[in-house]
This record gives C-alpha cells, structure tokens and sequence, in this order.
C-alpha cells in the first residue's frame, strides 16, 4: 500500500489521486462515512460517541520527482518519510480502533506544504 502511495505524484493542491486512494482504503478498512472536503481534505469516521480521537497527516509532498525503488525492506520515494508512511501507519491505527470505544476520524489534509489550506478548512469546520 506505502509502495502504491509514493507512486502517486501529490504535490500541494494536487492531492486527489491520493484522497481517492485512501477513500478506496478507507471503505475497505470498514469506516462508516468517508468523504473529500470542499478543498480536498479525506475525511473518514467510524464509531461513534466519546471519546473522540482524531488522527490527522498530510497527503502532499514538496515539489519534484523521485523515482521510487524498493532496497530490500527499504523503500525510497518522495513522501516515504514526509508524511505518507506516517499517514499510512495512522489510517491502520485508527482501523484498528473498536467500533464500540468512542469516535475515530482519520483525516488526510491537503496544502501542509503550501498554505496549510486543508487544517485551516478543518479548523474553519471546526472539526
């Protein structure tokens, strides 16, 4: 799944690819509403009640390409650090979560590397 992400190329305010690819992930992890934002944030809930966690990363990498490659366990490509497998080990984390302990978001927000156009909208939601 990392691999498939760092193929994507999703630059600040270029992230759909990568918001269609987790939703596609996100319903095959069993989260009950899954929706992109007006400005392109992935938005995915499951549970329901208190407590309510939620686990949030960025979908967009810094400008330019880098040729992913795999080096045995290892693998290299723009976003492996900054932040796609981060993003990638929060949505597992947060599937893991019981349905019955409370409300789990999981959000990919897009424009970190920019404007930071995605958290201002979450904040804006007051999500």
């Amino acid at each position: 799944m990392l691999e498939k992400a760092l193929r994507l190329y999703t630059p600040s305010l270029s992230e759909k690819p990568m918001a269609d690819f987790l939703a596609d992930k996100c319903d095959d992890l069993g989260f009950e509403k899954i929706h992109i934002d007006e400005v392109g944030n992935l938005i995915a809930t499951k549970g329901s009640g208190s407590p309510k966690i939620l686990l949030c990363g960025h979908m967009d990498t810094v400008p330019g390409k880098i040729k992913v490659r795999k080096e045995g366990n290892t693998l290299f490509g723009r976003g492996a650090s900054d932040a796609k497998a981060p993003l990638m080990a929060m949505l597992f984390a947060a599937a893991s979560i019981q349905n019955n302990n409370g409300t789990v978001m999981f959000v990919g927000a897009v424009d970190e590397e920019g404007n930071a156009t995605g958290i201002k909208n979450l904040v804006k939601d007051k999500l």
